[in-house]
């Protein structure tokens, strides 16, 4: 039987691999490929940033009443919160210059 901080354990590693670090692999992979790059950049940034938001809300809600290892689900939080930033950071770069930098 599991418990319940191997459960959240479980849940923590699956969405960091599946919906932050998989888009990331899937982003490197079609880079060469021109004509669908903007594309993927949008999908992979949209699915890394609502990733993220899950997993910085998520383990914000589980270190509240953890009763011990607040240091795992802060580290999570953490990489959350980074994830958050890097996917706004190049959404919004990619939002700003859509038409080009204008020279």
């Amino acid at each position: 039987m599991l418990t319940k901080a191997t459960k959240r354990l479980t849940i923590n590693i699956a969405v960091l691999i599946l919906i932050c670090l998989m888009p990331l692999y899937i982003l490197k992979v079609y880079r060469d490929n021109s004509t669908d790059i903007i594309l993927f950049q949008k999908w992979v940034f949209a699915t890394l940033l609502c990733g993220s938001i899950f997993l910085a809300y998520y383990n914000n809600r589980i270190k509240r009443t953890a009763e011990g290892k607040k240091w795992m689900w802060v580290v999570f939080e953490i990489l959350g919160i980074l994830g958050i930033l890097y996917s706004v950071f190049a959404l919004g770069l990619m939002f700003l210059f859509r038409h080009g930098i204008g020279f």
